[in-house]
């Protein structure tokens, strides 16, 4: 078996594989992160079973939920994003956590 983990920047393996190399200060095989598909795609390939570990998000803690409404701005921000998709771009303290936040359903 193979684990694949992201370290401080890095890909690791306990399995080489191309694109990596041995550190043996930390006792595994590192490369960039953008070789991770490559990686992965090798090592299922050769047969090996893979415990991915790369794409697991830090537990982080969901925010109580809030009945603020938004703003008007916020709202035909969001109204005009789900319309038709794209960014939104807004100055600091202007509310983006909120809406980012708030319930998809509204």
């Amino acid at each position: 078996m193979a684990t694949l983990r992201y370290y401080r920047g890095l890909l690791t393996s306990d399995v080489p594989a191309p694109g990596l190399r041995y550190d043996q200060r930390l006792g595994l095989y590192v490369g960039l992160p953008y070789r991770y598909r490559e990686v992965l795609e090798y090592l299922r390939s050769s047969g090996l079973r893979v415990e991915d570990r790369v794409l697991r998000p830090l537990p982080f803690p969901q925010p109580a939920r809030t009945s603020l409404p938004l703003r008007d701005y916020q709202r035909r921000a969001v109204d005009a994003w789900e319309a038709g998709g794209g960014l939104w771009s807004s100055l600091a303290g202007q509310g983006r956590r909120w809406w980012a936040l708030r319930p998809s359903s509204g």
